[in-house]
């Protein structure tokens, strides 16, 4: 069996038996213009110059994440733009603090009109359902700002110009290198991967496999790997418990480093 390093060569075999990359890609980007729900963070690809997703084509695209959704206890009509939901361009403290407790409901997208699919209900009744397809223009996040590179600044939470900023962060080196086909090929778990971790991770005792740190008083901070790089594999012999800097330490997974959670382990943990 020939072996396939590369992106490319691999891209070149799928088309090669009838699956269309460019339709995939196609299909892909639509749905992301609209919004596409993600479970958690971990989804994205986070960096210090914004939020990022990867194309079935291997392209990366910029994102922002937003809620989309909200109920509301007056009349909207005398709302004002603050009153809805803010947009997010980092993984900013708001998202870091959200609480567990009221579900993840965060989605992405990379539509540069500032506009955003956003339903909201009074009454029992979606308010202005004819907009939302048209979209939303909602504030950027007020932490998120903060993290902005100065030259963005001055721009307001209100105004911001988030098209320009695409445009900014296009053909920009943001230090990430795509060589070999586990590095360009979005990361698709299976639907329970959730609970397969949880199992896991419970039998292992909440011990970490590489350092023997014990985490169940801290359990987001021990991560279930796949030892194979593949993640449609969840044989427990393919499965390894690892802390978030064992983790970060596996081939392929140094990106792990620039999560907060990574931060915040090293500083209570120390590095293992």
């Amino acid at each position: 069996m020939t072996e396939i390093n590369t992106f490319t060569e691999l891209r070149e075999i799928i088309e090669k038996i009838g699956i269309s990359v460019a339709e995939q890609t196609s299909q892909f980007l639509a749905a992301l213009d609209a919004g596409i729900g993600i479970e958690d963070e971990n989804e994205l690809l986070a960096t210090g110059k914004g939020l990022f997703d990867i194309a079935p084509n291997g392209d990366l695209h910029q994102l922002a994440i937003f809620i989309n959704q909200s109920n509301a206890r007056e009349n909207p009509a005398h709302w004002s733009a603050g009153n809805w939901h803010k947009f997010h361009l980092y993984l900013c403290r708001t998202i870091k603090d959200y609480p567990p407790s009221r579900g993840y409901r965060y989605k992405k997208t990379n539509n540069r009109q500032g506009r955003f699919q956003y339903i909201i209900t009074y009454n029992n009744i979606e308010y202005k359902k004819a907009e939302r397809v048209r979209g939303i223009r909602l504030n950027l996040c007020k932490n998120c700002h903060a993290k902005l590179p100065a030259k963005w600044r001055h721009y307001g939470v209100d105004n911001f110009p988030i098209h320009e900023f695409y445009q900014a962060g296009a053909g920009i080196d943001f230090g990430i290198k795509f060589e070999y086909d586990c590095d360009q090929i979005p990361v698709l778990y299976p639907s329970e991967w959730k609970k397969v971790a949880q199992n896991y991770k419970e039998m292992k005792q909440w011990r970490c496999e590489s350092c023997h740190l014990k985490l169940k008083n801290d359990k987001q901070y021990l991560h279930a790997h796949h030892s194979d790089g593949n993640p449609g594999n969840n044989a427990i012999a393919n499965l390894k418990a690892l802390c978030i800097a064992c983790h970060a330490k596996q081939e392929l997974h140094q990106h792990i480093e620039q999560l907060h959670d990574y931060k915040a382990f090293i500083k209570r943990y120390g590095e293992r």
